[in-house]
């Protein structure tokens, strides 16, 4: 009995003895990553991605689990190594294929590669994933944005649409929620849903600067310059851009021939003034001698001037409406081969061919 009870006492001894110095191994381990994951984002800060990703390696061989192996392969795809990036992120995916983190980082290194399917597939992945923690709604909001802004740069018109769609149906009806709507719709392209998005913030807030500056850019991009000059007037310190948009959207409005509400002496007024200020730029440039100008289109351009000023002469006594169609033709034209061969327009000949644009119609 004694030899048993003195044995027993030595294997408790035993275990209690491996699994304290087990135990203490396990947080020696867990220092040493913790130390060595610091170390890494530390590099990361300093730009050293190299000496960063020799650390989270360290970190992850002391302990593995997922934070360390993220902070590798994000290490390494800041590195530009981003197939190893990869191939570390897919194994551990085998594991966890719903993890959104690790998806999210998948996509973003598509992203790099511009690989629009597998991107968008990632994205997807992250964002139907098992999120964990607080404001889990946000989280997934952000993703989205992300992965709006990729299709943005990569001008997926279609997949765009439908990931702003998605996100305007999961933010909440504020302010700041169609400010958001309305500059993601500008950056796709579409005005129109911008316009409504701007419109519908500035009832709430009828002098909210940034509203105003983006209205007054749909309006401006949808041809409604006076529209677009109404809201970019209330700008209180508008920015270049903002300054010469609504410079040139009030040029439009001055100068346009086809405004409805002209008589037919002030419409044709305005035909000659805009035909002479084209034809003084035209000369300008054909006078810089361009590098490379396109000699078939300037002898074409000439022909048509001197065929246009003689029609204007020979219509100061009666309305010809299909003359103000063919100068506006003619301004296109000309603004045209003049910023491509000469210069930058000036922001009359600019608000000049935007007139001659609209006048062309969506089918030209």
């Amino acid at each position: 009995m004694v030899l048993l009870l003195l044995l027993a006492v030595g294997a408790a001894a035993l275990y209690f003895g491996v699994r304290a110095f087990a135990n203490s191994n396990r947080a020696l381990k867990i220092n040493e990553a913790a130390y060595w994951h610091s170390e890494g984002e530390q590099q990361l800060r300093d730009h050293h991605a190299d000496a960063a990703v020799t650390a989270f390696r360290k970190a992850s061989l002391s302990e593995h689990n997922r934070l360390h192996t993220r902070s590798l392969a994000q290490a390494l795809a800041e590195d530009g190594r981003d197939m190893e990036a990869r191939d570390l992120l897919l194994r551990e995916r085998e594991t966890t294929p719903e993890d959104p983190e690790i998806n999210l980082d998948l996509a973003r290194i598509a992203a790099k590669d511009q690989d629009v399917p597998k991107t968008i597939g990632y994205y997807h992945n992250a964002l139907y994933g098992s999120w964990t923690g607080q404001n889990i709604d946000l989280q997934r909001r952000m993703v989205r944005r992300e992965l709006i802004e990729f299709l943005i740069a990569q001008h997926a018109k279609d997949q765009t649409l439908a990931e702003i769609l998605e996100l305007a149906a999961q933010l909440p009806n504020t302010v700041a929620a169609k400010m958001e709507l309305g500059r993601l719709f500008l950056q796709h392209g579409d005005p129109g849903n911008a316009a409504s998005n701007f419109r519908a913030a500035l009832r709430a807030q009828p002098y909210n600067q940034t509203a105003l500056e983006g209205a007054g850019q749909a309006a401006f991009q949808l041809e409604d310059y006076s529209q677009a000059r109404r809201h970019l007037r209330l700008l209180i310190n508008p920015d270049e851009k903002a300054k010469r948009m609504l410079n040139v959207a009030t040029l439009v409005d001055q100068n346009d021939p086809m405004d409805p509400h002209l008589t037919y002496a002030r419409r044709r007024q305005r035909v000659v003034a805009d035909f002479d200020q084209t034809r003084r730029q035209l000369q300008q440039c054909l006078a810089q001698k361009p590098e490379s100008p396109d000699p078939q289109a300037f002898e074409s351009l000439a022909g048509r001037e001197a065929e246009l000023k003689r029609k204007l002469i020979g219509s100061r006594q009666r309305e010809a409406p299909e003359l103000a169609f063919q100068t506006l033709e003619f301004i296109y034209d000309a603004e045209e081969t003049i910023s491509r061969s000469c210069r930058q327009l000036q922001d009359l000949d600019s608000a000049l061919l935007l007139i001659a644009q609209k006048s062309r119609g969506p089918e030209q």
